[in-house]
């Protein structure tokens, strides 16, 4: 799923009485103005007011990083009104909520696991999952930026290394692969086997990191570390859980 995706799903809560995470502060979603970058909401006392759409982009921004997100903490502070963002995307079907430390976080989930309009707590295991995850963020750097699977090992190695003046190395176990890091990025560079065969076909993966409920098309392992292979639009990207 992408933002443009996102929005069209926030469709489906147009009318609907949202029920906040803490209650007391439900919410009903009037309209949703995309071309005017608002959102139209009636909170429980029927005041209405106008929200940005860019406190939904940075929502998402953030949930498509982390495995969850402390709302408030995404929008830079606290306040009354908060906690509509939260709420709308409580109230979506591929979104779950959790507690951390007392505070309220939102995650994304592989599958739709509630309609429309309803709220679901995470279960208890996958709970402690994402916030294990959490607790590990930024703990374990990706291990490499960029993917790259080409047809000749050697002459790319000499390619690179004719070039920048430092010379790739090996990777433990793997005899068809280097990787070097040049100018802050991280390469690895894949060549295929006698047979022509590789774990991914001729191309340039960018790495990135992304929470579970990122939809991704095939699990690789890559020089012994699991990625998923993903299309974003035709381009082909590597996540990393």
């Amino acid at each position: 799923m992408n933002f443009a995706e996102l929005v069209q799903e926030m469709n489906f809560l147009k009318g609907l009485v949202l029920h906040s995470i803490k209650a007391g502060a439900d919410i009903t979603l009037v309209d949703l103005k995309v071309k005017e970058g608002t959102l139209v909401i009636r909170d429980s006392k029927g005041r209405i007011r106008s929200r940005p759409m860019t406190e939904v982009r940075k929502i998402w921004d953030a949930l498509a990083q982390k495995p969850a997100v402390h709302v408030d903490s995404v929008l830079g502070g606290s306040g009354s009104s908060r906690n509509q963002p939260e709420t709308i995307f409580a109230n979506m079907p591929f979104v779950e909520y959790l507690m951390v430390d007392g505070k309220k976080y939102i995650s994304l989930v592989q599958n739709p696991s509630h309609n429309p309009g309803t709220l679901r707590q995470m279960d208890l295991v996958m709970a402690e999952s994402v916030k294990s995850r959490l607790a590990n963020l930024g703990d374990s750097p990706l291990p490499w930026t960029v993917v790259i699977v080409v047809p000749d090992l050697e002459l790319t190695v000499n390619a690179i290394e004719s070039t920048s003046g430092i010379g790739p190395d090996s990777v433990t176990g793997e005899p068809y692969a280097r990787q070097v890091e040049l100018e802050g990025t991280k390469f690895l560079i894949i060549g295929l086997g006698p047979d022509g065969s590789g774990p991914l076909p001729l191309g340039v993966y960018p790495v990135i990191r992304a929470p579970s409920g990122i939809q991704a098309v095939k699990k690789s392992c890559v020089c012994g570390v699991d990625l998923w292979l993903k299309d974003v639009n035709g381009a082909k990207v590597l996540v990393s859980n």
